[in-house]
């Protein structure tokens, strides 16, 4: 059995969609030569990427939640900040308040979402244990972390893009090469553009170590002015430096220190 990308069956379709055509389609593209096939996923993996489902579930429902909560703290004229970890240390102190216009049905109410929010942050930890303990027995999991924070799936552009966000704004208080890159890109194309193209290099330094192995020397090279340049570096020629070490993953960055175990406040900001 040989699995094919949507996308790449889709030019093949002639007319209206239904399922004759779409056979049809799968036939024609199955036939190209230079078709690219997916493979297919073991046991494993299948498991692993059902723990990311069901966890990126629990997220958005955890969200809406929260953003449910402070809707309805609004219309008391009670204001939140827009992070859950705000709501989290804000409800309670709100029930404790008997000086605010909540009455004692509001108060059963608010409790009861609340203890929904505790409830949902136990499920959200439960999962990120089990992803925990797959890194750790996992090799390549450990090589790729290495990354500073990781096309395809969108699942998996979303955990690229937020890593980026986290290097990107870090990346004013270091100064090695790929840092100083990166403030310039942020200056010139803004901060989301400048997202993107961080996720895109991480995501090609991810699929080198993957398919030729190895491990990503943790290395930091400080940028130093060279007299008569006055302060100005040729980012052009650091920009076609990175490329060319990250395809070779002979990348010398210099990597975040701030780490946690945790996935949420990571990978996702919630509300």
């Amino acid at each position: 059995m040989r699995l094919i990308a949507p996308q790449f069956v889709k030019p093949f379709v002639k007319s209206n969609k239904n399922d004759a055509n779409d056979a049809e389609a799968i036939c024609e593209a199955a036939g190209r030569p230079s078709m690219r096939f997916v493979s297919a996923k073991s046991v494993e993996q299948q498991d692993i990427q059902s723990l990311h489902r069901v966890r990126s579930r629990l997220v958005s429902c955890r969200t809406q939640l929260v953003n449910q909560l402070r809707g309805l703290l609004m219309e008391y004229g009670i204001v939140l900040p827009q992070h859950v970890g705000q709501v989290r240390r804000g409800v309670p102190e709100i029930l404790e308040d008997e000086s605010n216009k909540m009455t004692l049905l509001g108060r059963r109410l608010l409790a009861s979402l609340y203890n929904e929010l505790v409830d949902l942050d136990s499920k959200v930890e439960q999962i990120e244990k089990e992803l925990r303990a797959v890194y750790a027995a996992s090799e390549p999991c450990q090589r790729i972390a290495a990354v500073e924070d990781k096309r395809g799936d969108p699942y998996l552009r979303t955990l690229l893009i937020h890593g980026a966000q986290s290097v990107v704004y870090r990346a004013c208080r270091k100064k090695d090469v790929r840092s100083v890159w990166i403030v310039d890109k942020q200056r010139r194309l803004g901060t989301t553009r400048a997202c993107v193209a961080v996720a895109n290099k991480n995501a090609r330094i991810v699929w080198s170590l993957i398919a030729r192995g190895g491990a990503l020397p943790c290395a930091a090279r400080v940028y130093t002015p060279r007299p008569g340049y006055a302060g100005k570096l040729n980012f052009r020629a650091v920009e076609k430096t990175l490329a060319s070490q990250a395809w070779k993953t002979l990348c010398v960055f210099h990597f975040s220190t701030a780490r946690d175990d945790g996935f949420s406040d990571r990978f996702h900001r919630d509300a």
